[in-house]
């Protein structure tokens, strides 16, 4: 579940990233991912979500957002555009010098397949 905050980051990360896929740098989508795991390689299978509240200050969401495998090269024109544009989205959703995005969390349990 995105909130406002994750939403606004993300159309940056579109802007400016083009290796950018909604946020999921994996080599399977999500739904290719839940299908994989739950008919391929696991059987007897248990699924849960939980909410994971990531709060994070300005320094700690810079080096986030600059670690990201598709975010701009450091000392990059895009890359100062980018940093320049995140921080005006984290300055905008900072309720006492920190944002917070709301992750899910999925478990996956049940025997490996042999």
């Amino acid at each position: 579940m995105k909130n406002d905050f994750a939403i606004e980051r993300d159309e940056v990360c579109k802007a400016f990233c083009p290796r950018f896929a909604n946020g999921y740098a994996g080599k399977r989508s999500v739904a290719e991912g839940d299908v994989f795991l739950r008919e391929q390689y696991l059987e007897d299978v248990e699924y849960e979500t939980f909410d994971n509240f990531h709060v994070m200050d300005k320094k700690a969401f810079s080096a986030n957002m600059s670690s990201r495998s598709y975010a701009p090269c450091r000392g990059s024109v895009e890359y100062t555009a980018f940093m320049e544009k995140l921080h005006a989205v984290f300055d905008r959703y900072a309720v006492d010098g920190k944002v917070t995005e709301v992750l899910a969390s999925q478990v996956y349990l049940g025997r490996i397949k042999e």
